[in-house]
């Protein structure tokens, strides 16, 4: 993993999510998505987010708790092709897990 020390990003924690985002795509589906070119494949190439930080490779899996979408989780990278199903396997029980924790 690499970081950009002294870097902050403040998080908007009041922001509604853009109707055509990938979070509504995400929460309306009701599971996850991924994309490992996400420069170049909608709806990941329409955040902002995923612009500014140069992100290829992008899982979003929503936080279900009594099915209902609490939240999602991202993991995000800076690399393409780094999603594979072992990915997404450990990413979704960590997601359950915090679904519980919301």
């Amino acid at each position: 993993l690499a970081a950009d020390p002294g870097r902050k990003i403040t998080p908007d924690l009041h922001r509604i999510p853009r109707a055509d985002g990938l979070t509504a795509h995400i929460v309306s589906a009701g599971t996850y998505k991924y994309s490992n070119n996400a420069q170049n494949e909608e709806p990941f190439c329409l955040s902002p987010f995923t612009q500014s930080e140069r992100i290829h490779s992008v899982l979003g899996i929503p936080l279900l708790r009594e099915k209902e979408t609490v939240g999602v989780l991202y993991i995000n990278y800076r690399k393409p092709n780094m999603i594979n199903g072992d990915e997404i396997a450990i990413a979704q029980l960590l997601a359950s897990q915090a679904a519980v924790a919301v």
